[in-house]
């Protein structure tokens, strides 16, 4: 509701200002070129980082806590769906609609003129907020110190529009209970309170948490640690004064992580298609990123002669906008979303992560199905094929579209055959070697 509210406090003066303002177009593409940049920066610094952890072996990840005077704390991983979102909106926006149409703003017509100038105000002002809201959100998951923190008083949890402090005298002993152990199990660690008085909880997110007591457990750690420690600091207050010394930090790791399944035994040599598998992954990531590139190239340079195009079938009119460089634009960012998370995908296989396999896997099942899409709904470029005169680049466009769709489809059917044959399955889950 606050992020709606000030989007359309924004937009509305947006549109009020723009109304006699001039709209000089020789500057904009250079400062919205830019402007771009950014904003995809800003995305993967959100998806890179959140896709690390994604698809890292949640079983493997430390189990320990940083150290500060007063206290141990554990720093948030953001979800990679903010920088998926990210991604869409800018080449959605910006490359798909709002830079083909800046040409317009030297309209001779006044009226049209005006139009297009609030239009772009309009546009460019709620993508400026955008902006600040992702950039406000990789400043807090790269800068923002600890997301929670255990202090001898309790448990404190900073987030946007939250400050929760929970006493240990509040908490029920014997619990929390662990969270599950399998490769898609995140969730929420559930609270259970023996004095709910005690727990001071402000801000917009208060009342959510009043009525799910839950913390999140989107943290780079292993998913036992923070339940355990709250546990053992529920049932031991003798232990409490020590928090936030290394002393006591060691000896709580001793204590809590004993009892973790050791995976130290060792791995079978990484079989041939394994590394086949990741080198695919690799290469459909890149290959499927420049042909998506190079058909929202032809979208947007020769946009007018593909809306003509389509006008002649009458099949829909010049100005709809599905007719442009929008939906390849968006299609760019979505190629280029699947091979970040693609990359990082075949970085944990090629580490041998179960979970990173399973991701790929998934991956490449929704590859496939939208290839199989594309294939049925195509792109606005292939119209040029029924174009007068436009032989050679609509064979150029069609060229393009096929050899994307054949990778997309050919290097998803792979992975998935690949990683789902026995020796993949070997090298990913691996026995203990039993003693003599």
């Amino acid at each position: 509701m606050l992020a709606g509210t000030v989007l359309a406090a924004a937009a509305y003066l947006s549109v009020v200002w723009a109304g006699n303002q001039p709209v000089r177009s020789g500057w904009l593409p250079a400062v919205l070129g830019g402007w771009v940049l950014v904003v995809i920066g800003l995305g993967l610094a959100v998806l890179v980082p959140g896709s690390s952890v994604l698809f890292s072996d949640r079983m493997k990840r430390p189990a320990r806590f940083e150290v500060s005077p007063g206290g141990f704390w554990l720093k948030p991983v953001l979800s990679p769906g903010l920088g998926i979102v990210a991604q869409l909106i800018v080449f959605g926006f910006f490359l798909g609609q709002w830079l083909p149409q800046l040409g317009d703003l030297d309209n001779s017509d006044p009226v049209s003129a005006q139009i297009d100038r609030v239009g772009t105000v309009l546009t460019g002002t709620l993508i400026a907020v955008w902006t600040i809201i992702i950039a406000f959100s990789v400043i807090l998951a790269w800068f923002g110190g600890p997301a929670l923190e255990l202090t001898p008083a309790g448990i404190r949890s900073r987030r946007p529009f939250q400050r929760l402090l929970i006493p240990w005298e509040a908490l029920h002993t014997g619990g929390p209970l662990r969270p599950g152990t399998d490769v898609w199990s995140t969730g929420a660690l559930r609270l259970s309170f023996a004095q709910p008085d005690l727990v001071q909880c402000r801000g917009l997110m208060g009342a959510m948490f009043r009525r799910n007591p839950s913390l999140a457990l989107a943290y780079d750690a292993h998913p036992w640690l923070l339940a355990d420690t709250i546990r053992w600091y529920a049932e031991h207050p003798e232990h409490r004064a020590g928090i936030g010394t290394q002393e006591e930090h060691d000896r709580l790791i001793a204590a809590v992580t004993a009892d973790y399944p050791r995976h130290d035994f060792p791995r079978p040599p990484r079989p041939t298609l394994v590394t086949l598998t990741v080198w695919l992954a690799v290469a459909g990531a890149i290959g499927g990123v420049l042909l998506a590139a190079a058909n929202l190239y032809i979208a947007v340079a020769y946009q007018d002669r593909i809306r003509a195009a389509i006008a002649a079938t009458g099949e829909s009119g010049e100005a709809d906008p599905f007719n442009g460089p929008l939906l390849p634009a968006i299609w760019l960012g979505l190629v280029l979303t699947g091979a970040v998370l693609s990359l990082f995908a075949a970085r944990g296989v090629w580490k041998g992560g179960q979970g990173a396999r399973i991701g790929l896997i998934f991956l490449a099942v929704l590859v496939v199905l939208s290839a199989c899409l594309g294939s049925c709904f195509g792109t606005p470029t292939l119209s040029l094929l029924d174009a007068p005169n436009e032989e050679v680049l609509g064979a150029i466009a069609i060229a393009i579209w096929s050899a994307h769709q054949t990778l997309a489809f050919g290097a998803g059917v792979t992975t998935i055959v690949l990683l789902l044959l026995p020796a993949a399955d070997r090298y990913f889950r691996p026995r203990p070697v039993a003693s003599a």
